[in-house]
């Protein structure tokens, strides 16, 4: 694959690339619907349970201020560290924050509701479907995500009808760092088995850790830029303005496309 891009597997970033996610930064009023409903259920929890006194004792929006306080937080951390947090942990310190009793298994299941409506809310980027419909059985297919919930990234894909186009899903929360750090890419690469590095091509938006991450591993690159990028990213093989435009640069005899 020297000089052609005729990759034998195709790794894509998850977010903003295939799917659209409410997460907290890019798309607060959803998330804060999804954190609603986590809300409610602390609430049937707390009251079930008598832990943390009367349900109605526990208030919205200091429940809510506190979550978004302690999130921006641990993602400003995580991008120090090069190490992911989880949404267990954002929702301990929240509980931990605002008084109320948590546990382990409690953590667990918010986390999990939490994950649950995000996915429910997700949808396909833009040729997503038809990109991945086409690459499959010519390349091995999967995503290396930066996010702190394996739950939320595997919800998501089964929900909008890509997981089960794919070979390989590495998550940033279960490898323990995050993208460009090599440790994701390895992961995906053990898991592809028998692909060399030089041919696996990666598919991103992010400069940093989508492209630089996936070069230094020994990655092609595609990057896909935003509408009102600048210039080509250094060290990016392709510019992509589409998902679709993936496809006229593959020599995988993709049917309806000329390599």
């Amino acid at each position: 694959m020297a000089n052609s891009l005729h990759p034998a597997a195709v790794l894509f970033d998850w977010g903003h690339t295939l799917v659209r996610f409410p997460g907290v930064l890019t798309d607060h009023g959803g998330h804060r619907a999804c954190l609603r409903r986590v809300y409610e259920e602390l609430r049937l929890l707390a009251g079930a349970e008598d832990e943390a006194g009367s349900p109605d004792g526990i208030d919205w929006q200091r429940f809510h201020s506190a979550y978004e306080a302690v999130t921006i937080e641990l993602i400003e951390r995580s991008h120090r560290s090069g190490r992911e947090h989880s949404f267990q942990e954002r929702l301990a310190e929240t509980l931990n924050r605002v008084g109320v009793a948590g546990s382990a298994d409690r953590h667990e299941r918010l986390a999990r509701t939490l994950a649950r409506h995000m996915a429910a809310r997700s949808e396909p980027m833009d040729g997503a479907r038809e990109v991945l419909d086409a690459l499959a059985g010519r390349a091995r297919l999967g995503v290396v995500s930066n996010y702190p919930s394996a739950a939320t990234v595997l919800g998501s894909l089964t929900h909008v009808g890509l997981g089960e186009r794919l070979d390989v899903v590495v998550v940033s929360e279960q490898v323990g760092w995050l993208k460009p750090h090599r440790r994701p890419f390895e992961a995906a690469l053990e898991a592809l088995g028998d692909v060399e590095a030089g041919d696996v091509l990666f598919v991103g938006d992010d400069p940093v850790n989508d492209v630089s991450g996936a070069r230094a591993m020994g990655f092609r690159t595609a990057w896909l830029a935003p509408p009102d990028a600048g210039a080509t990213v250094d060290g990016a093989d392709l510019r992509l303005a589409s998902l679709h435009e993936l496809l006229e640069h593959l020599e995988l005899d993709v049917p309806g496309y000329e390599s």
